[in-house]
Protein backbone atom coordinates (compact mmCIF):
# COMPACT_ATOMS: atom_id res chain seq x y z
CA UNK A 1 0.00 0.00 0.00
CA UNK A 2 1.32 3.45 -0.88
CA UNK A 3 1.65 6.27 1.61
CA UNK A 4 -1.09 8.17 -0.20
CA UNK A 5 -3.48 5.22 0.05
CA UNK A 6 -2.70 4.85 3.73
CA UNK A 7 -3.38 8.53 4.33
CA UNK A 8 -6.59 8.39 2.31
CA UNK A 9 -7.86 5.35 4.22
CA UNK A 10 -6.81 6.51 7.66
CA UNK A 11 -5.06 9.85 8.00
CA UNK A 12 -2.27 9.56 10.55
CA UNK A 13 -0.56 12.84 11.40
CA UNK A 14 2.84 11.30 12.13
CA UNK A 15 2.85 9.42 8.81
CA UNK A 16 2.03 12.64 6.97
CA UNK A 17 4.75 14.52 8.86
CA UNK A 18 7.43 11.94 8.08
CA UNK A 19 6.34 11.68 4.43
CA UNK A 20 6.52 15.45 3.95
CA UNK A 21 9.83 15.89 5.74
CA UNK A 22 11.38 13.10 3.67
CA UNK A 23 9.80 14.41 0.43
CA UNK A 24 8.08 11.04 -0.06
CA UNK A 25 4.68 12.34 -1.15
CA UNK A 26 3.25 15.22 -3.09
CA UNK A 27 1.67 17.84 -0.88
CA UNK A 28 -2.04 18.33 -1.41
CA UNK A 29 -4.37 20.88 0.16
CA UNK A 30 -6.52 18.05 1.46
CA UNK A 31 -3.65 16.48 3.41
CA UNK A 32 -2.49 19.84 4.75
CA UNK A 33 -6.02 20.64 5.92
CA UNK A 34 -6.32 17.28 7.70
CA UNK A 35 -2.92 17.73 9.30
CA UNK A 36 -3.75 21.19 10.63
CA UNK A 37 -7.17 20.01 11.83
CA UNK A 38 -5.48 17.21 13.76
CA UNK A 39 -3.87 19.91 15.91
CA UNK A 40 -7.14 21.49 16.99
CA UNK A 41 -7.42 19.06 19.89
CA UNK A 42 -3.91 20.06 20.99
CA UNK A 43 -4.92 23.72 21.17
CA UNK A 44 -8.28 23.02 22.77
CA UNK A 45 -6.49 20.92 25.39
CA UNK A 46 -4.50 23.90 26.69
CA UNK A 47 -4.03 23.27 30.40
CA UNK A 48 -5.65 25.39 33.06
CA UNK A 49 -3.15 24.18 35.65
CA UNK A 50 0.59 24.54 35.68
CA UNK A 51 2.68 21.68 34.35
CA UNK A 52 6.05 20.85 35.87
CA UNK A 53 7.32 19.39 32.61
CA UNK A 54 7.70 22.47 30.42
CA UNK A 55 10.16 23.60 27.79
CA UNK A 56 13.01 25.57 29.35
CA UNK A 57 13.04 27.78 26.23
CA UNK A 58 9.39 28.79 25.98
CA UNK A 59 7.59 27.49 29.05
CA UNK A 60 5.28 25.47 26.79
CA UNK A 61 4.16 22.16 28.35
CA UNK A 62 5.96 19.25 26.69
CA UNK A 63 2.57 17.67 25.96
CA UNK A 64 1.94 20.45 23.42
CA UNK A 65 5.49 21.21 22.38
CA UNK A 66 6.23 18.22 20.16
CA UNK A 67 3.05 18.24 18.05
CA UNK A 68 3.15 22.01 17.64
CA UNK A 69 6.85 22.02 16.74
CA UNK A 70 6.12 19.43 14.05
CA UNK A 71 3.28 21.60 12.76
CA UNK A 72 5.62 24.60 12.59
CA UNK A 73 8.13 22.50 10.65
CA UNK A 74 5.46 21.46 8.14
CA UNK A 75 4.35 25.09 7.71
CA UNK A 76 7.94 26.12 7.01
CA UNK A 77 8.37 23.21 4.61
CA UNK A 78 5.20 24.21 2.73
CA UNK A 79 6.31 27.85 2.56
CA UNK A 80 2.68 28.78 1.88
CA UNK A 81 1.58 31.94 3.64
CA UNK A 82 -2.09 31.19 2.92
CA UNK A 83 -2.05 28.39 5.49
CA UNK A 84 -1.41 31.01 8.19
CA UNK A 85 -4.99 32.27 7.73
CA UNK A 86 -6.40 28.96 8.95
CA UNK A 87 -8.48 29.42 12.14
CA UNK A 88 -6.48 26.75 13.96
CA UNK A 89 -3.18 28.42 13.08
CA UNK A 90 -4.57 31.76 14.30
CA UNK A 91 -5.46 30.08 17.63
CA UNK A 92 -1.97 28.60 17.84
CA UNK A 93 -0.45 32.07 17.42
CA UNK A 94 -2.45 33.11 20.51
CA UNK A 95 -1.38 30.03 22.49
CA UNK A 96 2.03 31.45 23.42
CA UNK A 97 4.08 34.48 22.25
CA UNK A 98 6.63 32.06 20.80
CA UNK A 99 4.11 30.89 18.21
CA UNK A 100 3.25 34.44 17.21
CA UNK A 101 6.96 34.89 16.52
CA UNK A 102 7.67 31.59 14.78
CA UNK A 103 4.49 31.53 12.66
CA UNK A 104 5.07 34.93 11.12
CA UNK A 105 6.72 33.86 7.87
CA UNK A 106 6.86 37.32 6.33
CA UNK A 107 8.77 39.04 9.07
CA UNK A 108 9.65 37.43 12.35
CA UNK A 109 8.51 39.73 15.11
CA UNK A 110 11.49 40.88 17.12
CA UNK A 111 9.78 42.75 19.92
CA UNK A 112 10.31 43.32 23.62
CA UNK A 113 8.57 39.99 24.22
CA UNK A 114 11.06 38.15 21.99
CA UNK A 115 13.26 35.75 23.89
CA UNK A 116 16.49 34.70 22.16
CA UNK A 117 16.18 31.23 23.73
CA UNK A 118 13.09 30.64 21.59
CA UNK A 119 15.56 29.85 18.81
CA UNK A 120 16.37 26.64 20.68
CA UNK A 121 12.74 25.50 20.82
CA UNK A 122 12.44 23.87 17.39
CA UNK A 123 15.61 22.10 16.29
CA UNK A 124 14.28 21.20 12.85
CA UNK A 125 16.80 21.90 10.11
CA UNK A 126 13.92 23.16 7.94
CA UNK A 127 13.01 25.84 10.49
CA UNK A 128 16.55 26.78 11.49
CA UNK A 129 17.73 27.28 7.91
CA UNK A 130 14.94 29.80 7.32
CA UNK A 131 15.50 31.58 10.63
CA UNK A 132 19.22 31.71 9.81
CA UNK A 133 18.49 33.97 6.84
CA UNK A 134 16.84 36.64 9.00
CA UNK A 135 19.25 39.54 9.59
CA UNK A 136 17.34 40.95 12.58
CA UNK A 137 17.51 37.62 14.38
CA UNK A 138 21.18 37.23 13.44
CA UNK A 139 22.04 40.65 14.91
CA UNK A 140 20.06 39.96 18.10
CA UNK A 141 21.68 36.54 18.51
CA UNK A 142 25.18 37.95 17.98
CA UNK A 143 24.50 40.67 20.57
CA UNK A 144 23.27 38.11 23.09
CA UNK A 145 26.30 35.89 22.56
CA UNK A 146 28.68 38.80 23.04
CA UNK A 147 26.97 39.74 26.33
CA UNK A 148 26.49 36.25 27.70
CA UNK A 149 27.79 33.25 25.80
CA UNK A 150 25.57 30.18 25.73
CA UNK A 151 26.95 27.02 24.15
CA UNK A 152 23.67 25.95 22.54
CA UNK A 153 23.01 29.40 21.09
CA UNK A 154 26.64 29.57 19.93
CA UNK A 155 26.31 26.29 18.03
CA UNK A 156 23.09 27.54 16.48
CA UNK A 157 24.76 30.79 15.44
CA UNK A 158 27.71 29.09 13.76
CA UNK A 159 25.62 26.35 12.11
CA UNK A 160 22.82 28.52 10.72
CA UNK A 161 23.51 32.26 11.00
CA UNK A 162 27.00 32.54 9.50
CA UNK A 163 26.29 30.99 6.10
Amino acid sequence: MTIEKSLNNNFISELFYQAIISDSIQITNSYVKKYIESHEKVINGKPTILFNNVSPNTGIPMKFREPLNKLVTIIYKLNDKAVLNNDIIIKIKQFNPYYLFILNLDKHLISEKFNIYWLLENQSKVVLEILGKNEDIKVRLKEELSLKYNEDLGKLYFNYFTK
